[in-house]
C-alpha cells in the first residue's frame, strides 16, 4: 500500500483509463494532484497540477488518460491536458449550467460527450462544435419526477445510457431518436431520514 499525501482531502480521487495516473484535491492547499505510476513497484511521483480557486465537485478522465475534467461548486468546468507531462488547466467558460451549481460529471466512453448534473435537478449532455466549443445538445429535467437530491452520474459502457445516483435510488436514461429519456427509477429500501 502506497500512501499519497493530500490526494485524498475530501474529494474522491480517480484514475485514469489506462492505470498510469490518479487525481485528486488537496483541500488544504486549493491543489488539483496528479500522481504518476510509471514502474510495476507503485511508487507514485506525486505532483501538483495547478491551484484552483472553487472546490472541485466532481473529476473525470477522458477515455485517452491524457486529459480530465473538473466541476465545481460554480456553474463552470476545467478540461485539463497533460501537454509534454505538465497538466494545463483550460478553462471552459462556454459550458454554463446556467444558475444551478454543478454537482457531477461524467465522460462518454467515446470521449465525444460531457454529462453534467446541477442542484437544480437537471442533467445536461454537451459535444464540441465544429471549432472544438462545448455547446448543450441536450437537457433532462427531474423535478417533474420528485427525485430525491442527485448525487452522481456514469455513463454506460456503450454510451447510450446514463445513471444518476440519487439519495435512495438512481435514474437510468437511455439516448434514443436523438434524444435523452428518462427510462427507469430504482429505489432503495432506505429511509432517507436515517431512521429504517
Amino acid at each position: 500500500v502506497t500512501d499519497i499525501s493530500g490526494v485524498v482531502s475530501s474529494l474522491s480521487p480517480t484514475f485514469s483509463p489506462d492505470g498510469t495516473t490518479l487525481i485528486g484535491w488537496d483541500g488544504n492547499s486549493g491543489k488539483i494532484i496528479t500522481a504518476e505510476f510509471e514502474d510495476p513497484s507503485w511508487n507514485p511521483t506525486a505532483s501538483y497540477a495547478g491551484v484552483v480557486t472553487n472546490r472541485p465537485s466532481d473529476l473525470a478522465f477522458f477515455p485517452d488518460s491524457q486529459s480530465f475534467v473538473t466541476t465545481y461548486s460554480t456553474t463552470k468546468i476545467s478540461i485539463w491536458t497533460n501537454i509534454n507531462g505538465v497538466w494545463i488547466d483550460e478553462q471552459i467558460s462556454e459550458i454554463n449550467h446556467g444558475t444551478s451549481n454543478m454537482k457531477s460529471v461524467a465522460v462518454s466512453p467515446d470521449g465525444l460527450t460531457l454529462a453534467t448534473m446541477g442542484a437544480d435537478s437537471k442533467i445536461m449532455t454537451w459535444e464540441q462544435d465544429s471549432i472544438g466549443d462545448w455547446v448543450n445538445v441536450d437537457s433532462i429535467n427531474t423535478d417533474s419526477l420528485g427525485t430525491p437530491n442527485l448525487r452522481s452520474l456514469f455513463f454506460s459502457p456503450d454510451g447510450l445510457s446514463i445513471v444518476a445516483g440519487t439519495d435512495y435510488g438512481a435514474l437510468i436514461c437511455e439516448y434514443s431518436n436523438n434524444k435523452w429519456h428518462i427510462i427507469d427509477k430504482i429505489h432503495t429500501d432506505v429511509d432517507p431520514s436515517g431512521n429504517t
